[in-house]
Order: structure tokens, then sequence, then C-alpha cells
């Protein structure tokens, strides 16, 4: 049975592709196109998904995202959290596996 995701993006047009695609495989969704982390901690606190989503937005450095992500590895319970990203550099970058950050 499919578990519920939340997913953070401040991308309107990706987000709402992301929800329609999972909305539609039978996911419980969440959307958050504020990005904060106030605003993170609160949604997940109401929502408190099986895993998040979230936008890698912080070019070539680690960023607030992978405060984010630390956050949500490191609280009980803990939630699975994937980054992903729509920005071309930062997919080359990961595809190469070059820098420490897309390792």
């Amino acid at each position: 049975m499919p578990g519920s995701v939340l997913i953070v993006n401040d991308d309107e047009n990706v987000s709402t592709l992301v929800v329609d695609i999972l909305t539609e495989a039978g996911f419980t969704v969440s959307e958050l196109t504020n990005p904060s982390p106030d605003a993170i901690q609160t949604e997940v606190a109401r929502t408190e998904p099986d895993v998040i989503l979230l936008d890698g937005a912080d070019k070539m450095e680690f960023g607030q995202s992978w405060a984010d992500a630390a956050w949500l590895h490191e609280r009980e319970p803990p939630i699975a959290c994937i980054m992903f990203t729509s920005h071309r550099t930062d997919i080359v970058e990961g595809k190469l596996a070059h820098s420490e950050r897309s390792r």
C-alpha cells in the first residue's frame, strides 16, 4: 500500500507535476512551496509523512536544503528524505559524482 509523501519545492510547476504523478499512483501527497525550515518543521509535525521529496536547490554547496535533510534524519522518528532537482547543472554534477555534494 502506498504511503504518504511531502513534496517541498518552491517551483510550483515541478511540484504540481510530482503531486499529480504520485497521487495517481495512490500516494497521499502534501505539498509545500515555502521551503523555509520553520515551514518544513510545521508541515512535518502536521502530516508526519513517510518520506519527503526535498528540492536540493542550493547551487554548488550544501546549504539549507542539506541542513533540512539532516534535521529530518536526526528527528524522532526520522523521516526518509530524497533530494531532487530539475536544475540541469546539478543533474550533470550528480551524474559525474566528482564533487563531495554529489557523492
